[in-house]
């Protein structure tokens, strides 16, 4: 049987420094030439099944002026996967008040035929009077959530195993869920992440289990934090958790939180062992 080895991953960091001699740009507020830019590279947009929803994009300037100035704003069809009949812009010309940094847009999203899947809207900036545009875009992922009671399960918890079936290593290096107290933290609306030991007796692997409560469905990630259980040197990903075809949930479900079970796949990817997943259930218990 292949043994597991706890892989640690140590991240380097490497400084590019530039030869090109050319004279940069300088923006400053006093005397430096007006650039426009997105405030964020990306944002989230979750939208109520059946409804609306909204997120205000922030455009700034690098100077401030006695007058308004406009800055247009595109959709990057390219880039983006969303249909129009989705979204809306509340304008294309953003306007930055005299005496302001800062203007923005509103985009609202429309469950006309979205999912829980995301989808992409990508906005470039084109132009502004009296000054340049940063190149940078921002990516909106839109996708439909399922309303969530705000602080269901949240706070303390005791972790623990229900389901029988135990590791393909067991009892070598204990078990994979030992008992143990985890702080859920409310993400978003619909996920919910807390820390855990991963084989606490065995290697004690700290890692992070998030939950997204899905329309009806639980989707599950479980990873290391730093370093990972593989039986292959790291040659692949380390093992970890996914989603269980079965892990479901119903609106009755969200009316108590003392006890909420889920079940995931541990060993999904397996590290290199092959062993392949196995279901496992996990049952929290509010303290």
């Amino acid at each position: 049987m292949k043994n597991l080895l706890l892989i640690l991953f140590v991240a380097t960091g490497v400084l590019f420094t530039s030869c090109d001699k050319t004279e940069n740009v300088i923006y400053d507020p006093n005397s430096g030439e007006t650039l426009a830019f997105f405030e964020d590279n990306s944002a989230s947009l979750e939208v109520l099944l059946g409804g609306e929803s909204t997120i205000d994009v922030e455009v700034g300037v690098t100077t401030l002026s006695d007058q308004d100035r406009t800055v247009t704003v595109v959709v990057n069809e390219e880039e983006s996967t969303i249909d129009s009949e989705n979204y809306s812009l509340s304008t294309n010309d953003v306007v930055i008040p005299a005496g302001e940094y800062y203007g923005s847009l509103t985009i609202t999203g429309i469950d006309v035929s979205l999912s829980t899947d995301p989808v992409l809207l990508v906005l470039d900036l084109v132009s502004i009077n009296g000054g340049v545009v940063s190149d940078n875009s921002i990516t909106v992922s839109v996708l439909v959530v399922c309303p969530i009671p705000n602080g269901w399960f949240t706070g303390a918890y005791t972790m623990e195993q229900i389901s029988s079936q135990q590791d393909p290593f067991f009892p070598t290096y204990g078990e994979a869920f030992e008992s143990q107290t985890v702080n859920v933290n409310q993400v978003t609306s619909t996920v919910r992440e807390f820390n855990f030991s991963f084989f606490p007796t065995g290697f004690d692997v700290a890692s992070t289990m998030t939950f997204t409560f899905d329309c009806g469905t639980i989707r599950a990630r479980g990873l290391p934090q730093g370093g990972g259980l593989s039986c292959d040197g790291g040659a692949t990903d380390p093992i970890s958790q996914a989603t269980s075809p079965n892990a479901t949930y119903a609106e009755a479900d969200l009316e108590n939180d003392d006890v909420v079970i889920v079940e995931i796949l541990n060993f999904e990817p397996d590290g290199g062992c092959g062993t392949g997943s196995y279901p496992v259930t996990l049952q929290f218990t509010k303290q």
